[in-house]
């Protein structure tokens, strides 16, 4: 009977011991991150399945989506929370600014560059017309002439030369570091924005929804979420025998050794991957549009619409920071020139592959916000 009253009064103090662990975790902000994790995992496991059996137009599939991109938008927001608390608010409202700014410096720096060039060929073929209609004598003076001013332009041209240089040095140092300290280069606010717009769309009134969007999330939940409980959950867990927990630890380690690198890559390609989904309905819509079929038009390729050029977006800033998702477009793109100049394709075929490539090239750099 003692042996039995102590064997409970154990039992009741380990598990008071792992509730006290608890509260004490939950004093922090880490832990409900951890949960965050914990139920995107859940929802996409709920969505991917019930998308095989019922289809991804299906009222439950899409509850589970939202969810899944409901915790995923909670997770992001503790990070940024966790991340800019101290921030004052001025220095978001100068990071907008600093988006606006730039994006308009940049249409006035084309129009500039292109009314400049407009401007110099007409004064080109002025003084062109000008000079014919001269006499010998009166050409002979003006390039005796010319010849003293060009020495002294050209002096002046070469001083202006170098301050134009380190002006121009000085203004790419500006640009590097203010690029550095755009808001939009942080990776967690480029995984809020693109969860925040396709959260907005998982409605039943926008039709089907992608389950592959909530894959790159998946694939960091697991790992984030593994190394957390390895680290404050299973070393506290009652009735389990220290030898267990240790194995179970080491387990979760051995894990995240052999497939840390390996799920980067994966979740990277299933990011560039993501934006084969619109390609079909992108060209349903351009037909539908140029034989001028507007009455058809729904919610559903407006929502295809803006998620594909968010998708760009997201994958362009993806591309600009993250060495995984650069590898994997760049690969891509050997394997499309390798396919191109495949001695064997004929070579009015590879013209227009060519020009196709550029026109897809300059779209995407439309979208370009860091």
């Amino acid at each position: 009977m003692d042996k039995k009253n102590t064997s409970t009064n154990s039992s009741l103090i380990t598990s008071l011991r792992f509730l006290s662990h608890i509260k004490k975790l939950a004093y922090g902000a880490q832990f409900y991150w951890y949960l965050t994790l914990v139920s995107t995992l859940w929802f996409t496991f709920l969505c991917v399945l019930t998308s095989i059996f019922k289809g991804s137009s299906h009222p439950i599939t899409i509850r589970y989506y939202s969810n899944a991109l409901l915790s995923i938008l909670i997770t992001y927001l503790i990070i940024l929370r966790q991340t800019y608390k101290n921030k004052p608010i001025t220095y978001f409202i100068g990071q907008l600014w600093h988006l606006i700014d730039k994006n308009y410096s940049t249409k006035n720096t084309k129009k500039n560059s292109s009314s400049s060039a407009d401007t110099g060929d007409s004064n080109t073929t002025n003084n062109a017309n000008t000079n014919t209609n001269k006499d010998t004598k009166t050409k002979t003076n003006t390039n005796a002439s010319t010849n003293t001013n060009n020495s002294n332009s050209n002096s002046n041209s070469n001083s202006n030369s170098n301050s134009n240089s380190n002006n121009s040095a000085g203004t790419e140092i500006d640009k590097q570091t203010s690029n550095k300290k755009s808001l939009l280069r942080d990776e967690n606010v480029q995984y809020l924005l693109f969860a925040f717009f396709h959260w907005i769309f998982a409605s039943k009134s926008f039709g089907s929804i992608n389950p592959s969007t909530l894959y790159p999330f998946a694939i960091y939940g697991l790992f984030h979420s593994t190394n957390y409980t390895q680290a404050n959950i299973i070393p506290f867990l009652p009735f389990i025998n220290s030898v267990t927990k240790q194995k179970w630890c080491s387990n979760i380690q051995y894990f995240h050794r052999s497939f840390n690198e390996r799920s980067r890559i994966i979740a990277s390609n299933t990011e560039v991957l993501l934006i084969s989904f619109y390609f079909g309905p992108i060209i349903k819509l351009l037909f539908r549009l140029i034989l001028g079929r507007y009455s058809t038009l729904s919610l559903y390729d407006l929502k295809i619409l803006i998620l594909f050029i968010v998708t760009i977006a997201f994958l362009r800033a993806r591309f600009e920071i993250d060495t995984y998702t650069r590898n994997q477009i760049q690969n891509y793109d050997a394997n499309i020139n390798r396919l191109v100049w495949n001695p064997l394709l004929p070579n009015n075929i590879r013209q227009v592959l060519m020009g196709l490539r550029k026109v897809v090239g300059d779209f995407v750099e439309l979208f370009k916000i860091i």
